[in-house]
């Protein structure tokens, strides 16, 4: 296990849905057993996402990166590294965890009268959610949308 972080072993359902992610985003020419870089580091990409990126730690993701998924698809660990971490949307929190900037969004987080915790955003908090690229992408995207 490249991951080690107590994961089961890959699925049935994992392949689906890589294949189902990968077919949804790349049309591949009939018949041409050829793809280009630019679709490689697509099928990278999905591949990280739903093997690698529920992993809590970052080095097995990255090691995962270079020993795996690179070689699978045909290209370089550093480039593969790279093309990856460049793509994960960054979230980040402020003044006093009642901002949070979400890729290239920010929001002002509303005080419940409720909450008492201060710190909402604190780590550990978010146990349901996965920092997948998938799901960070569409959380930029809904940030966005909330912010306009």
């Amino acid at each position: 296990d490249i991951l080690g972080h107590g994961a089961r072993h890959a699925s049935v359902r994992e392949y689906s849905k890589l294949l189902s992610r990968i077919a949804a985003a790349l049309d591949f020419e009939p018949g041409s057993d050829y793809a280009t870089e630019s679709q490689r580091l697509i099928c990278l990409l999905e591949t990280v996402d739903v093997f690698a990126m529920s992993c809590p730690c970052f080095q097995r993701r990255r090691n995962f990166i270079c020993q795996v998924a690179a070689p699978i698809w045909g290209l370089t660990a550093d480039a593969a590294t790279r093309y990856v971490e460049d793509r994960i949307p960054k979230v980040l929190f402020g003044h006093n965890n009642r901002q949070v900037e979400v890729g290239r969004a920010r929001l002002m987080v509303l005080k419940k009268e409720d909450d008492g915790v201060d710190d909402v955003f604190t780590p550990g908090k978010r146990k349901n959610f996965a920092d997948t690229n998938h799901a960070l992408r569409f959380m930029e995207a809904i940030a966005v949308c909330a912010s306009q």
